[in-house]
């Protein structure tokens, strides 16, 4: 297990900016505000991941390195060669894995329902992510984790640590500013 200790940021939107935009980018915000709940505790940043799950014509496959490696009917069985990969335990409640959605759409066909509507969205899509970064709200702090002891965790390092240095970063102190009209100003400004 590698893992590199980041700057704690009660916005994560400061670190998913420097991923969103690479392929497969996932970003599961807990809708954290300030405020600790028993379900805002963790957020979870990933990208690039290692294997897709693509769903083409009813077979299920699994891309790695843009190359076809498994193929199938049953998700199941895809999902299973894709867990092969994983690690048997973690202490961290995620440490890079499975990441995805498998659609309503799937239960098609095994349930028959009488009203089908067009599906416009991949009936599957799941990555397989070596790394993420966990945020956990309670602890305060940012841990990059890799359970692959070969992965290149540096890589995403400098990126991030780019974040703690934007302009982003000074924004703590917004809620200082003042506004500089009031209310019947801004509405007459339309009339």
């Amino acid at each position: 297990m590698q893992k590199i200790q980041l700057p704690y940021r009660s916005q994560t939107i400061q670190y998913f900016e420097c991923t969103q935009n690479c392929a497969w980018s996932v970003y599961l915000d807990s809708g954290y505000n300030g405020k600790l709940n028993d379900n805002n505790r963790y957020e979870i940043l990933t990208a690039e991941p290692l294997q897709r799950l693509e769903v083409n014509e009813k077979t299920f496959e699994i891309i790695e390195n843009n190359k076809v490696v498994f193929k199938s009917k049953d998700v199941y069985k895809a999902l299973n060669y894709m867990l092969k990969s994983l690690p048997n335990e973690s202490h961290y409640v995620f440490d890079g894995g499975l990441v995805g959605y498998l659609s309503y759409d799937l239960g098609n066909d095994f349930f028959k329902p009488s009203i089908k509507d067009k599906v416009t969205i991949p009936l599957a899509a799941v990555g397989l992510y070596q790394w993420c970064l966990l945020v956990d709200h309670k602890d305060k702090s940012a841990t990059l984790l890799s359970w692959d002891e070969q992965y290149n965790l540096t890589f995403w390092e400098q990126k991030f640590k780019f974040a703690t240095n934007s302009l982003y970063a000074g924004l703590s102190g917004i809620e200082k500013t003042k506004k500089s009209i009031d209310f019947a100003q801004y509405q007459k400004a339309f009339d």
